[in-house]
Protein backbone atom coordinates (compact mmCIF):
# COMPACT_ATOMS: atom_id res chain seq x y z
CA UNK A 1 0.00 0.00 0.00
CA UNK A 2 1.21 3.27 -0.83
CA UNK A 3 2.12 5.92 1.60
CA UNK A 4 0.78 9.08 1.07
CA UNK A 5 3.15 11.77 0.17
CA UNK A 6 2.18 13.69 2.69
CA UNK A 7 3.34 11.42 5.65
CA UNK A 8 6.92 10.97 3.36
CA UNK A 9 7.28 14.69 3.61
CA UNK A 10 6.47 14.99 7.35
CA UNK A 11 8.81 12.06 8.26
CA UNK A 12 11.65 13.19 5.95
CA UNK A 13 11.24 16.51 8.21
CA UNK A 14 10.37 18.78 4.98
CA UNK A 15 6.66 19.38 6.16
CA UNK A 16 5.04 19.85 9.58
CA UNK A 17 1.50 18.61 10.73
CA UNK A 18 0.25 21.76 10.41
CA UNK A 19 1.52 22.61 7.03
CA UNK A 20 0.23 19.61 5.66
CA UNK A 21 -3.51 20.42 7.33
CA UNK A 22 -3.37 23.81 5.41
CA UNK A 23 -1.94 22.29 1.90
CA UNK A 24 -4.80 19.78 1.99
CA UNK A 25 -6.99 22.40 2.88
CA UNK A 26 -6.27 24.39 0.20
CA UNK A 27 -6.39 20.98 -2.01
CA UNK A 28 -9.81 20.81 -1.10
CA UNK A 29 -10.84 24.14 -1.73
CA UNK A 30 -8.95 24.80 -5.10
CA UNK A 31 -8.38 20.68 -6.03
CA UNK A 32 -4.94 20.15 -7.88
CA UNK A 33 -2.23 17.99 -6.48
CA UNK A 34 -1.02 18.23 -2.63
CA UNK A 35 2.63 18.56 -4.24
CA UNK A 36 2.03 21.78 -5.89
CA UNK A 37 0.00 23.17 -3.29
CA UNK A 38 3.36 22.66 -1.07
CA UNK A 39 5.35 24.44 -3.74
CA UNK A 40 3.31 27.19 -3.82
CA UNK A 41 3.50 27.96 -0.01
CA UNK A 42 7.68 27.46 -0.42
CA UNK A 43 7.39 24.64 1.66
CA UNK A 44 9.24 22.19 -0.79
CA UNK A 45 11.17 22.37 -3.70
CA UNK A 46 10.88 20.50 -6.70
CA UNK A 47 13.46 18.39 -6.25
CA UNK A 48 12.14 17.51 -3.16
CA UNK A 49 8.95 16.45 -4.20
CA UNK A 50 10.47 14.90 -7.13
CA UNK A 51 12.31 12.44 -4.19
CA UNK A 52 8.91 12.17 -2.59
CA UNK A 53 7.26 10.73 -5.35
CA UNK A 54 9.63 8.12 -6.43
CA UNK A 55 9.65 7.04 -3.22
CA UNK A 56 5.43 6.85 -3.03
CA UNK A 57 4.83 5.59 -6.23
CA UNK A 58 8.08 3.20 -6.72
CA UNK A 59 9.38 4.49 -9.61
CA UNK A 60 12.43 5.37 -10.93
CA UNK A 61 14.13 9.02 -11.44
CA UNK A 62 15.66 10.65 -14.30
CA UNK A 63 18.63 13.18 -13.66
CA UNK A 64 18.27 14.53 -17.22
CA UNK A 65 21.81 16.56 -16.45
CA UNK A 66 23.41 12.43 -16.14
CA UNK A 67 21.17 11.35 -19.22
CA UNK A 68 21.31 11.01 -22.91
CA UNK A 69 17.44 11.32 -24.91
CA UNK A 70 18.55 8.66 -27.60
CA UNK A 71 17.15 9.46 -31.15
CA UNK A 72 15.61 5.76 -31.94
CA UNK A 73 13.46 6.57 -29.11
CA UNK A 74 12.84 10.15 -30.15
CA UNK A 75 11.30 9.39 -33.15
CA UNK A 76 8.58 6.99 -31.95
CA UNK A 77 6.53 9.86 -30.75
CA UNK A 78 5.66 13.66 -32.27
CA UNK A 79 6.07 16.18 -30.53
CA UNK A 80 2.70 16.91 -29.65
CA UNK A 81 2.02 14.13 -28.58
CA UNK A 82 4.89 14.48 -25.53
CA UNK A 83 3.16 17.56 -25.15
CA UNK A 84 -0.05 16.82 -24.51
CA UNK A 85 0.74 14.27 -21.80
CA UNK A 86 4.23 15.83 -20.86
CA UNK A 87 6.23 12.90 -21.33
CA UNK A 88 9.54 11.98 -23.44
CA UNK A 89 10.99 8.79 -24.91
CA UNK A 90 14.59 8.56 -23.69
CA UNK A 91 15.71 4.91 -24.77
CA UNK A 92 14.68 1.77 -26.32
CA UNK A 93 16.18 -1.76 -25.52
CA UNK A 94 15.86 -5.28 -26.16
CA UNK A 95 14.39 -7.05 -22.70
CA UNK A 96 14.14 -11.01 -23.67
CA UNK A 97 12.77 -10.40 -26.79
CA UNK A 98 10.47 -7.46 -26.63
CA UNK A 99 11.17 -3.93 -27.43
CA UNK A 100 10.98 -1.28 -24.43
CA UNK A 101 10.66 2.16 -24.47
CA UNK A 102 12.12 3.93 -21.56
CA UNK A 103 9.59 7.03 -21.14
CA UNK A 104 9.96 9.98 -18.89
CA UNK A 105 6.96 11.25 -17.59
CA UNK A 106 5.14 13.70 -14.53
CA UNK A 107 3.07 11.89 -13.55
CA UNK A 108 3.64 8.05 -14.23
CA UNK A 109 0.07 7.37 -13.09
CA UNK A 110 -1.28 8.34 -16.34
CA UNK A 111 -2.50 5.66 -18.19
CA UNK A 112 -3.88 6.99 -20.73
CA UNK A 113 -1.13 9.01 -21.71
CA UNK A 114 0.82 5.60 -21.48
CA UNK A 115 -1.00 3.71 -23.96
CA UNK A 116 -1.31 6.15 -26.70
CA UNK A 117 2.62 6.23 -26.19
CA UNK A 118 2.64 2.59 -26.68
CA UNK A 119 0.26 1.87 -29.29
CA UNK A 120 2.38 4.67 -31.43
CA UNK A 121 5.35 3.23 -30.22
CA UNK A 122 4.43 0.03 -30.90
CA UNK A 123 6.94 -0.57 -28.00
CA UNK A 124 5.74 -1.33 -24.39
CA UNK A 125 6.14 1.12 -21.92
CA UNK A 126 9.06 1.41 -18.92
CA UNK A 127 8.18 4.80 -16.88
CA UNK A 128 10.15 6.60 -15.19
CA UNK A 129 9.79 9.73 -12.88
CA UNK A 130 11.18 13.55 -13.82
CA UNK A 131 10.00 17.38 -13.28
CA UNK A 132 7.38 18.67 -15.24
CA UNK A 133 9.32 21.45 -15.90
CA UNK A 134 12.12 19.50 -16.82
CA UNK A 135 10.34 17.38 -19.84
CA UNK A 136 8.58 20.53 -21.09
CA UNK A 137 12.37 21.88 -21.61
CA UNK A 138 13.48 18.48 -22.96
CA UNK A 139 10.71 18.36 -25.15
CA UNK A 140 11.61 22.22 -27.00
CA UNK A 141 15.26 21.51 -26.61
CA UNK A 142 15.50 17.72 -28.21
CA UNK A 143 12.65 18.31 -30.59
CA UNK A 144 14.28 21.05 -31.65
CA UNK A 145 17.99 19.76 -31.86
CA UNK A 146 17.09 16.70 -34.06
CA UNK A 147 14.85 18.78 -36.43
CA UNK A 148 12.19 16.92 -35.36
CA UNK A 149 8.85 18.65 -35.56
CA UNK A 150 5.22 16.95 -35.72
CA UNK A 151 6.29 14.33 -38.02
CA UNK A 152 8.83 11.61 -37.32
CA UNK A 153 11.41 12.94 -39.89
CA UNK A 154 15.36 12.89 -39.12
CA UNK A 155 17.71 14.83 -40.15
CA UNK A 156 21.51 14.52 -40.34
CA UNK A 157 22.02 13.95 -36.59
CA UNK A 158 24.06 12.55 -34.06
CA UNK A 159 22.57 9.22 -32.96
CA UNK A 160 22.43 10.90 -29.12
CA UNK A 161 21.64 14.36 -27.96
CA UNK A 162 23.31 15.43 -24.45
CA UNK A 163 21.53 17.50 -22.22
CA UNK A 164 24.26 18.44 -20.02
CA UNK A 165 23.81 22.45 -21.01
CA UNK A 166 19.79 22.07 -20.38
CA UNK A 167 19.24 21.00 -17.50
CA UNK A 168 20.96 21.63 -13.40
CA UNK A 169 20.99 18.30 -11.85
CA UNK A 170 22.82 16.94 -8.74
CA UNK A 171 25.49 14.95 -7.94
CA UNK A 172 24.01 11.47 -7.35
CA UNK A 173 24.97 8.75 -10.42
CA UNK A 174 23.01 8.36 -13.17
CA UNK A 175 19.99 5.99 -12.52
CA UNK A 176 18.75 5.29 -15.66
CA UNK A 177 21.04 5.24 -18.77
CA UNK A 178 24.16 3.25 -18.35
CA UNK A 179 27.51 3.97 -21.20
CA UNK A 180 25.84 1.53 -23.60
CA UNK A 181 22.30 3.50 -23.41
CA UNK A 182 20.85 0.49 -21.65
CA UNK A 183 18.64 1.21 -18.87
CA UNK A 184 17.43 -0.18 -15.45
CA UNK A 185 13.65 -1.87 -15.41
CA UNK A 186 11.85 -1.11 -12.16
CA UNK A 187 10.17 -4.02 -10.65
CA UNK A 188 7.38 -2.03 -9.64
CA UNK A 189 6.18 0.02 -12.62
CA UNK A 190 2.76 0.75 -13.80
CA UNK A 191 0.74 0.18 -16.89
CA UNK A 192 -2.62 -0.63 -17.56
CA UNK A 193 -1.70 -4.68 -18.70
CA UNK A 194 -5.15 -5.89 -19.32
CA UNK A 195 -6.09 -3.64 -22.00
CA UNK A 196 -3.13 -4.27 -23.78
CA UNK A 197 -3.13 -8.18 -23.68
CA UNK A 198 -6.76 -7.25 -25.08
CA UNK A 199 -5.53 -5.57 -27.38
CA UNK A 200 -2.56 -8.01 -28.37
CA UNK A 201 -5.22 -10.61 -28.42
CA UNK A 202 -7.24 -9.00 -31.10
CA UNK A 203 -3.88 -8.71 -33.24
CA UNK A 204 -2.62 -12.10 -33.11
CA UNK A 205 -6.85 -13.21 -33.89
CA UNK A 206 -6.42 -11.11 -37.07
CA UNK A 207 -9.54 -9.17 -35.93
CA UNK A 208 -7.51 -6.04 -37.18
CA UNK A 209 -3.83 -5.29 -37.89
CA UNK A 210 -1.52 -3.16 -35.20
CA UNK A 211 -1.15 -0.27 -38.10
CA UNK A 212 -4.64 -0.36 -38.13
CA UNK A 213 -5.45 0.15 -34.65
CA UNK A 214 -2.31 3.16 -35.12
CA UNK A 215 -4.59 5.18 -37.45
CA UNK A 216 -7.98 4.91 -35.56
CA UNK A 217 -6.19 5.60 -32.38
CA UNK A 218 -4.64 9.14 -34.29
CA UNK A 219 -8.32 9.46 -35.88
CA UNK A 220 -9.56 9.79 -32.60
CA UNK A 221 -7.15 12.27 -31.20
CA UNK A 222 -7.65 14.33 -34.28
CA UNK A 223 -10.99 14.91 -33.49
CA UNK A 224 -12.57 18.29 -32.47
Amino acid sequence: MQKPLGEILKEAGLISETHLRAALSEQKRWGGRLGEHLMKAGLITDQQLLDALSHQLGVAKINFRKSHVYLEALKLIPKNICAKYNVIPVAVKNQKGHRKLLLAMSDPTDFRGIQEVEFLSGHSVVTALALESDINRAIDYCYHTSGLRESHGLNDTADVIELDTQFVGTDEEPIIINPEGEFVERDQRINDYAFRALIDLLIEKGVFTHEEFRARVENERQKP
